[in-house]
Formats: structure tokens, C-alpha cells, sequence
């Protein structure tokens, strides 16, 4: 997994510089990566997991220990799940992995509970 991800990662460098897309995203992976490569070692003891070995459970793992052990909120998790499902779907694209173990598992985002300014508020700002 750690060779795709990789690859994934030179590929959208490569788009990074030709101005296609944004630097900020380039970090989301990179720190995405990094997280991936925490969970396996906590998980597998391992830097490196087939792409073969990865299944639904595989994520649902993945989405529990970056929320009690990195103690991301949910919708931090599922930014990063959706990355790793991203670049699952390049593996497929690009027939490293036959089908995506991944398809099955939905991203689920809670909205979050904004406290807006009261006209007061916003006159006192100004």
C-alpha cells in the first residue's frame, strides 16, 4: 500500500507543479499518508500491508484508531479515509488492485454547530 500511496503522491506532485492542482491538497495526502503509515505500525506492526490484505474492515480499523487514537473529530477522520479511498480508486485505475476493497465503506459527515453573530454582535465588531 505504501508503494501506491507513494506513487499517488509523485503523481500529484507532478500536477502540483504544473499548476493543475493546489499545494494544500498535496499536504492533505502527505499528512494522510503519514497517519496510514501510524496505523499500520499500531495495527500490523508493520510499515507496509498488501494492497491484497485490505478490506472493508481494513478502513473501519483505520477510521476507529485515527478517532481514539489520534483524537480526530469525525469529519477530520473521514477527510483522511477519504484520500486513502482515493487513492485505492487510482490503484484500481491504474490495475495495481483488481477491485476496490473500499467501495462498500460510505463516508458519513457530521454537520457541524455553528453559533452565528447576532446584529448586536456584528455592530459591536465593526
Amino acid at each position: 500500500m505504501n508503494e501506491l500511496s507513494d506513487f499517488y503522491l509523485t503523481r500529484f506532485k507532478e500536477k502540483v507543479s504544473s499548476g493543475t492542482k493546489a499545494n494544500n491538497t498535496l499536504k492533505c495526502i502527505s499528512t494522510a499518508k503519514g497517519k496510514l503509515k501510524d496505523f499500520l505500525k499500531y495495527q500490523y506492526r508493520a510499515y507496509e500491508i498488501s494492497l491484497k490484505d485490505s478490506n472493508v474492515s481494513f478502513i473501519s480499523n483505520f477510521e476507529h484508531f485515527l478517532t481514539t487514537k489520534h483524537g480526530l473529530s469525525n469529519n477530520s477522520a473521514m477527510k483522511y479515509i477519504r484520500i486513502l479511498k482515493r487513492i485505492i480508486k487510482f490503484g484500481v485505475e491504474q490495475n495495481w488492485i483488481v477491485g476496490n476493497p473500499f467501495a462498500q465503506f460510505r463516508c458519513s459527515y457530521i454537520e457541524p454547530q455553528l453559533d452565528r453573530l447576532t446584529m448586536d454582535e456584528v455592530m459591536i465588531l465593526y
